[in-house]
């Protein structure tokens, strides 16, 4: 791994506290030349938070932007990142402090646009613990609606990966984010990954490594609960009916595209059941 070659970077919308509890997490990352902060239009302290890190770690650098969504804030960042690779880790996750450097390790030609890793739910202090378990228990294959907590026996390349991943600047900037997957922005990311594909830069998924997300924060985006799954459902749709000779590539088992979206939105008519619910409750004046 070169040095003067890596630009972390973390876009985010009010969000303050989410930076405050993983900012030191970020700066300890081993092999960051910069770590660029590009703030959705926050108006919630994440500037000024920012703004006086800054002043003890020359690497930082904030963007303010209007607001204007995940994908082309993403856009914006790598536009503006000042180093070949770009490491994309979100406001709330956390990575180990080597985590560039086992990314890299899975670069293994210059047609590689992205190298990505299993994503974990636990705390700092487990973490270890969590990794070790579920290595135990590699798989020699991943899909679509895998759990990003997979370990894979090998370095395999598809392209279903998690957020928190190392993408070359260029080959980026070629394909860019989406706009057009609206409100929670559902599959924009895995939709990225194929188009990074489709224009011939391979897509790895590694488990030498891995992030992690300890807590879940409020702010950025409302989550009304129908209201996100009914962009799920949307969202789904476009993807599928984009994708669905790609998809059907990568695995031929795959259905036509209102079979895909189904099995996509089956597992989740419980929170669409659930929501449903507490708002009838809610107009009702009953207690939920």
């Amino acid at each position: 791994m070169n040095s003067n070659c890596v630009t972390l970077l973390c876009c985010s919308y009010n969000r303050r506290d989410a930076l405050e509890f993983t900012l030191q997490n970020k700066l300890q990352v081993r092999g960051v030349d910069e770590l660029l902060f590009v703030l959705d239009g926050s108006t919630d302290g994440s500037y000024e938070l920012l703004s006086e890190a800054a002043t003890r770690d020359h690497r930082i650098r904030i963007i303010q932007k209007r607001h204007s969504g995940i994908q082309d804030t993403r856009n914006t960042g790598f536009a503006a990142a000042a180093y070949p690779w770009v490491l994309m880790i979100d406001d709330d996750d956390m990575v180990p402090t080597d985590f560039a450097e086992k990314l890299f390790d899975s670069v293994s030609g210059t047609d590689v646009g992205i190298v990505g890793a299993p994503w974990l739910n636990a705390t700092t202090a487990d973490i270890e613990l969590v990794a070790a378990e579920k290595a135990t228990a590699r798989s020699e294959s991943f899909g679509l609606r895998d759990s990003q907590s997979v370990f894979t026996r090998d370095d395999i390349e598809v392209p279903f990966i998690c957020s928190a991943a190392l993408v070359r600047r260029d080959a980026a900037l070629q394909v860019g984010f989406d706009g057009s997957y609206k409100g929670n922005s559902w599959r924009e990311e895995t939709d990225f990954y194929l188009r990074m594909v489709e224009n011939g830069h391979r897509v790895v998924r590694t488990s030498r490594t891995f992030s992690w997300l300890e807590r879940r924060f409020s702010g950025g985006h409302p989550r009304m609960r129908l209201q996100y799954e009914a962009w799920v459902l949307v969202n789904e749709l476009r993807f599928q009916r984009r994708h669905a000779i790609a998809l059907r590539k990568i695995d031929p088992r795959t259905a036509i595209v209102p079979l895909e979206v189904w099995k996509t939105v089956r597992p989740r008519l419980g929170d669409v059941a659930h929501g449903l619910q507490h708002r009838l409750r809610s107009r009702l004046g009953l207690a939920t």
